[in-house]
């Protein structure tokens, strides 16, 4: 599945080279978010300021790339991470994607890939995603997130993420809300729990501030990686 994926993202990359001059930037989205566990580890906590940007080639394919900075207080620890997705619009509305990203965190990096898909359903959204790595932790994640509009600012969902690694399982569930203060900039907020291997279950909140660009607003898929589990947003 690896090599798959590697050839899926550079063969989209290298036939939408060939019509890059009617790219256009079709979404992007920048924040920053904090989140804090809330039980007996109160003082660990992240710090993310984050930044995604999607260029479409033509309305059935578009690239998007990922960047964040992570910091991880309670443990001293610094991390970013990067990803680039390469994505497939069969219909609006509708989108499957290959990604390929890496975490770095206190200069220990991991390397990830994975698929994913989303589905927009006039006032329900779902997105899901599958990824794995192969270096620093081997292990898989699974997500699944949705939210569903109550009016034109306010919205509420959920995601569940679980990973599998070795002697590292982890899971988390959590519930979200968003709220647009105008078209383009919305603050949320996440309650929820983690669930770590030889640790207490915790429960977590953040809140956050995000501001989306583009006739999308915003791009096709969040972010992905392992620091994106941690603690919370």
């Amino acid at each position: 599945m690896k090599q798959w994926i590697f050839g899926a993202v550079a063969a989209l990359a290298a036939s939408t080279a060939l019509t890059a001059q009617a790219a256009e930037v079709s979404g992007a989205q920048v924040g920053v978010s904090y989140s804090n566990l809330t039980g007996s580890a109160s003082d660990a906590d992240k710090l993310s300021a984050f930044g995604s940007l999607e260029v479409a080639f033509s309305s059935a394919f578009s690239v998007q790339g990922d960047m964040a900075l992570n910091r991880f207080g309670g443990v001293d620890w610094n991390g970013g991470m990067f990803a680039l997705h390469g994505v497939y619009h069969p219909m609006q509305g509708t989108a499957v994607g290959a990604f390929v990203g890496r975490d770095r965190l206190n200069s220990q990096n991991v390397d990830f890939y994975g698929l994913e898909a989303s589905q927009k359903l006039n006032i329900i959204d779902l997105e899901g995603y599958l990824w794995h790595t192969e270096t620093g932790t081997d292990g898989t994640a699974l997500g699944l997130s949705g939210s569903y509009a109550l009016n034109d600012r306010f919205s509420l969902g959920g995601r569940l993420d679980a990973f599998n690694g070795r002697g590292d399982d982890y899971n988390r569930i959590g519930v979200t809300a968003d709220y647009k203060l105008a078209s383009s900039y919305s603050v949320y907020g996440e309650i929820g729990r983690v669930d770590a291997q030889d640790a207490d279950a915790e429960g977590y909140i953040g809140l956050g501030v995000r501001a989306t660009f583009g006739a999308g607003q915003g791009t096709t898929f969040s972010q992905r990686g392992l620091q994106d589990l941690l603690p919370g947003l």
